[in-house]
């Protein structure tokens, strides 16, 4: 069990009922919340044609946050249910409707290119803090590694070296002080990883642009876990429960290692 809500992204049920951190749960199964993310939606400008803001460098004048929530939102539950049953694998279902989230992917390979991404979290709440984004991130990745596959198949590995690059970003702007929060992006990492070591594809270019993505992420401490724990310690000493550091440094170091694996390969061909 420890494995697996690492080496592949958590269903629906395995996220905590009450949308809470909860390292305990965190010990058995990633947890989120279920609030509602539609709440909290706003709208946000789309780039002007021409601007140079769909291209492929980063971007610093919007929040990607809200365009994450906006583009959940678009995703639609025929999508999104699609995509939880297919547990990974590019189903006949999900082909039939990949065609029609084409919008929402290019929109969202956009949006992993933003510099910012703040969620206005306030964890003052400590174990009580809701984190809504964090279902959405989970089907949103889903999404992106549903259309990696898709570009396999077909022979497209300019469109999956997207799809990956992408998630590898996507991994980064979980950010977050909590243990679930990293453990999202470990998940959502690996996940990135798994697509690239398993696929013996990729050209000399494609190579290098997956490179430049893997190597912004700190090989010793991704996405700052070490951080993470501290405060997840200090806020378990005050509410008077246990941190499961030892599940959390085992999952913290596949990462590391599969990250180290991925670096090699990418640099040896």
């Amino acid at each position: 069990m420890r494995a697996s809500w690492v080496c592949n992204l958590p269903e629906r049920g395995a996220f905590a009922r009450q949308g809470k951190i909860s390292v305990v749960i965190l010990a058995l199964q990633l947890a989120a919340c279920g609030r509602d993310p539609a709440a909290s939606r706003t709208q946000q400008p789309t780039p002007a044609s021409g601007s140079g803001a769909e291209g492929r460098g980063a971007v610093t004048d919007y929040n990607a946050a809200v365009e994450y929530r906006s583009l959940y939102a678009a995703m639609g539950m025929p999508l999104v249910s699609v995509l939880q049953d297919s547990a990974g694998t590019l189903t006949p279902e999900v082909e039939r409707l990949l065609p029609t989230a084409k919008p929402v992917l290019d929109r969202l390979i956009w949006a992993t290119r933003l510099e910012r991404c703040d969620w206005g979290v306030d964890y003052s709440a400590g174990s009580q803090t809701a984190l809504p984004h964090l279902p959405e991130l989970r089907e949103l990745s889903r999404l992106l590694r549903a259309d990696a596959y898709r570009a396999l198949d077909v022979g497209d590995t300019d469109a999956a070296t997207e799809a990956v690059g992408a998630l590898v970003r996507l991994s980064r702007h979980v950010d977050g002080k909590s243990l679930v929060d990293k453990t999202v992006a470990f998940a959502i990492l690996r996940t990135a990883i798994q697509l690239v070591t398993e696929n013996n594809v990729w050209s000399v270019s494609q190579r290098r642009r997956l490179f430049e993505e893997f190597v912004r992420i700190d090989s010793d401490d991704p996405f700052g876990g070490e951080a993470g724990l501290a405060w997840e310690e200090e806020l378990a000493l005050r509410e008077g429960r246990r941190v499961d550091e030892q599940t959390f440094h085992q999952v913290k170091q596949l990462t590391v290692n599969e990250l180290f694996v991925v670096m090699r390969l990418l640099e040896s061909r």
